[in-house]
């Protein structure tokens, strides 16, 4: 029997001399060894300068007549309100986002938006400005849940939920307590 370091040269050699191919020396590790350590530093570092994400950089969002500033979050994603940004009065056509570029160029990019998503916010703003003004006692609880249901239905979840709570402050612990049954059975309906 052959001792066990023996055959492990043996295999490791073996195949080495299987396919000489193997053996070369790639483009990269020739461009490796060719570049001194001081230059290999300073490619890594201008790959690692250019693959960093836009940390907190500030945009300008304009949705029609709106001009909002924007800052992307830690991981360099930036998110938008869409429904924050319009009026009530037009449907949104484009949203234009525009930042200053490290050279200090203005840079600007249009996304169009859909007739379905622009009547959408639309219809969402309008629904959301009946309740602008809210009188607890006078409020129509059925419309009022009917309302936060719509707006959780297209997707503006959020927006529902800051109504929903803006709505339970204006109301009396009687009325809250209404508000708060119909919600239920309404979702559980």
């Amino acid at each position: 029997m052959l001792p066990d370091v023996m055959t492990k040269d043996l295999l490791a050699n073996g195949v080495a001399g299987i396919n000489p191919l193997m053996n070369m020396e790639s483009h990269a590790r020739r461009e490796k060894k060719a570049l001194g350590i001081p230059e290999r530093e300073k490619i890594d570092q201008k790959l690692e300068k250019s693959e960093l994400p836009l940390r907190q950089f500030t945009l300008t969002a304009t949705v029609g007549t709106r001009v909002a500033p924007l800052e992307t979050d830690e991981n360099g994603r930036l998110s938008v309100d869409l429904l924050s940004l319009i009026d009530s009065n037009t449907a949104p056509a484009m949203l234009t986002l525009s930042a200053a570029n490290t050279d200090g160029e203005q840079v600007r990019h249009e996304f169009p938006l859909t007739r379905q998503l622009s009547a959408r916010l639309l219809q969402a703003r309008q629904l959301m400005g009946k309740y602008e003004q809210i009188d607890g006692d006078k409020l129509e609880l059925p419309k009022a849940i009917e309302d936060l249901n719509t707006l959780s239905r297209w997707g503006f979840e959020h927006h529902a939920r800051r109504l929903e709570q803006r709505i339970r402050t204006q109301l009396d612990d009687e009325r809250r307590l209404s508000f708060d049954r119909q919600l239920v059975q309404a979702l559980a309906g």
